[in-house]
């Protein structure tokens, strides 16, 4: 083809990419590698066993009939619980989840009424962090029941049905209820039960569903049945003589919501849209807009709604940011070829290349399908330096010698960095997330640089006609002055190659620094390495003198970086109160907060949330002007301290620096042994059996046998009634009945059913009237049903543990104990109990020590997986130069590259996120791509002497090996604008700058000093 013909068809492929970039995916985060579902409900006021018995184990009998589950955990908790299903990711989630959904729909009749319809999402059970995409403030002078019926009838159906909402909140309004008023004393005389009212209530007003009729996009139910007034319900037969009017008092009352939401610290109707991970967020919110903006003219006149919060304003700042990063760098990478090369000829092919290779890239990444977020720009981004080396040393090659030979180093240079990139795929589900799209659209790039640089640059350069004279081929004099310099240095390190490797791995580091102080029963080496004196005199110079730059990375950088989150700035104060408290009190206690917060200047806006009496917390957004400046951490300590102050409460203060808690927590305990079994009561028998054989043991004084499960579990403080002993009337007496005669005489929080009045259908709540405070006292000490509890049992306090965790459906529970003594022998003494309780264990029942894992599994996999590329790198150099030896030199920069990111990120002091490991693995590809090329030209040398051909090579291979690395390096420049504080992007440059300057000195001279075989004096 000729080489019209050829740019023509790139140019025409690139366009057609540009054309198609609008249809690519838009996000600003990758869509969540999940293949669990969570289904969540609530059911308020029951205890964990009743969520268990009457929730959770009929959603998991039901549920595990489906294809493909791994794994089935739950967690029952006080008024609510939670259940997920994970799947094998090769799974089609979509059917999954309608699978799961219509098992739900057959089975919601046997979960009881006021559970409702459990929620389905593809995240984790405790939702209370996340952020709402929009926030409309209701103002309207209408009672806030009105309010609730019109939002629930005109606006929540058909938001919800906008692709990409996940859920609609509405918040501060108030339903209609019945109330039902009664005398506790005289249902116990007339031995009727609080059941007994629910029954007649709902067996007449009951109503059949028929069939549904469409009304636009709603789908309206037609119910057929008995339609009574408020007025009639009091008629309603109880008994044979009785009527409801006779024993109690229905009356219909609004009860406000028990979710107390407010922004700016008052409260307010809010209508709180939440989008669905993964999604387009901007388009949601636009779409979610355009439709209220038509509902509005709908609502009622004296209704009016108000943007109050728009999540997708910090999305768009942050969109249009990496943007500008990317423009700003192809103008920076296009200034400096242009001043260092001073040919505008070379430019326009380079640039040209650039614009032809991006269109490549979006045309393949139309077609693979990739999603374009803050990741996969970051990595178009780091191509173009990418692109640029390929192209300056193909045209350098090709200006010089006038062939493609080095295609093959091309292609052997790329795949280097392909390997390094393609480790990310070996990494855990979670971080994959956050790098998979990352590394594809940087491998993509390479492909179709090695496409460009193959067939569209040569075609372009016969166009131009860029040919050098052959004055401009000649060496001056002042080139030949330098190569001499350079020659005497290499030859002058060559014989002190030994003395060069030490002092380079010195500077790596020796991990001296990892081991530890004490071993224990290790005698030898804690009277040796161990000792004080070596310790407190010896080991802090010797840290320092071996460990080198590694040292200071890992004790001043690794240790207190981690992953980040692109987000707002936002800092949460969360409160915790125990057990027992009200949703009142907790507001109470958020109102000191808000108090406090409303003299603060600098705020964008703050949203209480208060999700029962245990827990509440508050959001914090600043103004942009405050957002990176100290204003966050100022008003941290500020909190942090004020939280002292407020006495009381388990305070969480994060979001920004070092996190803040002042609950005290007790000490895990030294040894925990997790139990499993298919029965509860049996399970917790078992337990108590091991814990009375572990307390034979003097170094043991006290075994939990309900130790905590996870980390937001707290004891709960329970009433137990236990049976007499002596008592055997049990068989002649309904206890039972009697149990439900005394739970009349208590004020249920939560509805004890629905009912229908005026043909709608509303929560019934009971309200024992009594002349004195319901007590411990007063249950014991009342007749129930010509019973008396405290002639037969007594009650006693316990301290529970407020949550049931189960695992592929059988139940789990933690024992924990401490054991004073050497921890060797407390493990096997632990070890010799377990194979006795192994031996007695029911069928379907297991016991496994439980293990503190100090140091993350997770990271230790992600850097041992460095190695592994190193070695594939290796491979894939032993393969193009058929040689075992050169490659070793080759690999050998890459661990000693490392050296500039360590010293770069523990001098500057900055922080280190997945964008540093990011940075990791593209120097393990980058890094040999000059010393390829340094070996390539080497092969061609046909000189006699062969350390003169070294030096020749690389004097050769220094220009262009140095523009590629600085035009890598510049393009890089606009990450550090901003700081640290920019997730990913700023570890990601800064990494790479460090690691990347280190190497050239590395590639330029004390590669050649290990190439030359033997030097005479």
């Amino acid at each position: 083809m000729s080489a019209f013909r050829t740019v023509l068809v790139f140019t025409i492929l690139a366009l057609l990419g540009v054309l198609l970039a609008p249809r690519l995916s838009l996000h600003y985060t990758p869509a969540p590698i999940s293949s669990a579902f969570t289904i969540s409900y609530q059911m308020h006021g029951a205890s964990p066993l009743i969520i268990e018995q009457k929730v959770t184990s009929v959603l998991e009998n039901e549920l595990s009939q489906i294809d493909g589950i791994q794994k089935l955990y739950s967690r029952s908790g006080y008024g609510s619980g939670f259940l997920t299903l994970t799947f094998d990711v090769k799974e089609d989630i979509a059917f999954k989840k309608i699978e799961i959904i219509s098992l739900l729909r057959g089975i919601q009749k046997e979960l009881p009424s006021e559970v409702g319809f459990p929620q389905v999402s593809l995240q984790s059970g405790d939702d209370e962090d996340k952020s709402p995409l929009l926030i409309y403030a209701i103002y309207a002078d209408m009672a806030p029941s009105e309010i609730q019926e019109i939002i629930d009838q005109q606006m929540i159906a058909r938001l919800s049905t906008i692709k990409g909402v996940q859920d609609v909140d509405l918040s501060g309004t108030s339903t209609k209820t019945l109330l039902v008023n009664y005398f506790p004393d005289q249902l116990n005389h007339l031995k009727i039960t609080d059941e007994q009212i629910i029954q007649a209530l709902q067996s007449h007003t009951s109503f059949s569903f028929q069939y549904s009729i469409r009304d636009g996009q709603l789908e309206v139910p037609v119910l057929v049945g008995d339609q009574k007034s408020l007025y009639e319900l009091h008629s309603i037969p109880i008994g044979k003589e009785l009527k409801l009017g006779d024993i109690c008092n229905i009356s219909q009352k609004d009860r406000e919501d028990e979710r107390i939401h407010r922004i700016y610290g008052k409260k307010a109707i809010l209508l709180s849209i939440f989008a669905a991970e993964g999604v387009n967020r901007i388009d949601v919110a636009t779409n979610v807009e355009q439709a209220i903006s038509m509902i509005e003219s709908e609502l009622p006149k004296e209704l009016s709604l108000r943007k109050r919060y728009d999540d997708t304003i910090f999305l768009k700042e942050e969109l249009h940011k990496a943007s500008y990063r990317t423009v700003f760098s192809i103008l920076i990478l296009c200034t400096f070829i242009l001043l260092f090369t001073l040919r505008w000829k070379q430019l326009v092919i380079l640039f040209s290349g650039i614009l032809v290779n991006a269109g490549l890239v979006l045309l393949l990444a139309y077609f693979f399908r990739l999603e374009i977020h803050l990741y996969t720009i970051a990595g178009l981004t780091v191509s173009f330096g990418l692109l640029i080396d390929n192209a300056i040393v193909m045209l350098d090659h090709l200006t010089k010698y006038r062939n493609k030979q080095i295609l093959t180093g091309l292609l052997a240079a790329s795949l280097t960095t392909v390997i390094a990139l393609a480790v990310v795929f070996f990494l855990p589900a979670t971080d994959r997330q956050n790098l998979t799209d990352f590394a594809l659209i940087v491998i993509l790039s390479l492909s179709c640089s090695l496409l460009v640089a193959w067939l569209y640059t040569p075609a372009l350069l016969d166009l131009v006609g860029t040919k050098l004279s052959a004055s401009s081929r000649g060496k001056s004099k002042r080139i030949v002055k330098i190569y001499q310099l350079y020659d005497r240095l290499i030859f002058w390190l060559a014989p002190k190659r030994g003395w060069l490797i030490g002092a380079l791995i010195l500077a790596f580091g020796l991990p001296v620094y990892l081991l530890p102080t004490k071993i224990d029963d290790q005698k030898w080496y804690n009277d040796t390495y161990g000792n004080d004196y070596f310790q407190e005199e010896i080991r802090p110079y010797m840290d320092r003198f071996l460990g080198g730059a590694s040292r200071l990375f890992y004790r001043n950088v690794f240790e207190g970086g981690g992953v980040r989150e692109p987000s707002k700035t936002r800092l949460y104060v969360r409160a915790s109160l125990p057990y027992g408290h009200s949703i009142e009190q907790m507001d109470f206690t958020l109102q000191k907060v808000e108090n406090y917060l409303a003299g603060i200047e600098g705020l964008d806006i703050y949203l209480s949330y208060v999700y029962s009496g245990t827990n509440g917390q508050i959001i914090i957004e600043f103004d942009e002007r405050e957002e990176n400046s100290g204003l966050p951490y100022v008003l941290k300590n500020q909190l942090t301290s004020k939280a002292l102050d407020w006495g009381g409460v388990d305070w969480s203060i994060y979001g920004v620096g070092r996190g803040f808690s002042n609950q005290a927590g007790e000490q895990l305990p030294s040894f925990r042994v997790q139990m499993k079994g298919y029965q509860f009561d049996k399970l917790e028998e078992m337990a108590h059996v091991f814990a009375e054989k572990l307390l034979k043991h003097k170094r043991i004084q006290e075994v939990n046998t309900n130790e905590h499960l996870s980390w937001n579990s707290k004891d709960l403080k329970e009433l137990k009634f236990q049976y007499n002993q002596h008592w055997d009337a049990l068989s002649t007496t309904d206890i039972h009945q009697a149990f439900r005669a005394a739970r009349a005489q208590s004020y249920g929080s939560s509805p004890a059913g629905y009912t229908s009045v005026d043909n709608e259908r509303i929560p019934v709540y009971l309200d024992p009237v009594r002349h004195t405070s319901f007590s411990p006292y007063s249950l014991l000490n009342t007749n129930y049903q010509n019973v008396q509890l405290g002639l037969i049992g007594d009650l006693r306090e316990e301290i529970g543990n407020p949550q049931i965790h189960k695992q592929d459906r059988q139940y789990l529970r933690m024992v924990g104990f401490d054991y004073f003594g050497s921890h060797r022998f407390g493990q096997k003494y632990l070890e010799e109990v377990m194979e006795e309780m192994k031996a007695i264990l029911p069928p379907g029942f297991s016991m496994e020590s439980s293990k503190y894992s100090w140091f993350g599994e997770k990271e230790k996999r992600q850097y041992s997986l460095i190695f592994m590329l190193i070695v594939a790198i290796y491979l894939i150099c032993v393969i193009f130069f058929e040689d075992f030896k050169k490659p070793l030199l080759i690999v050998f920069i890459i661990p000693l590259s490392f050296i500039g990111l360590f010293l770069i990120f523990a001098w500057g002091g900055f922080y280190f996120d997945q964008g540093g490991y990011a940075a990791f693995l593209m120097l393990g590809g980058l890094v040999v791509n000059a010393a390829i090329f340094i070996f390539s030209d080497y092969n061609q040398q046909k000189g006699r002497l062969q350390a003169r051909n070294v030096t020749k090579a690389v004097f050769q291979k220094a220009w262009p090996v140095t523009l590629t690395v600085v035009s890598t390096c510049v393009g890089l420049i606009p990450f550090l604008i901003n700081g640290d504080q920019e997730v990913f992007w700023f570890s990601l440059a800064i990494g790479m700058i460090g690691g990347l300057a280190f190497s050239t000195l590395l590639v330029l001279i004390v590669l050649p000093a290990m190439m030359i075989q033997k030097v005479k004096a």
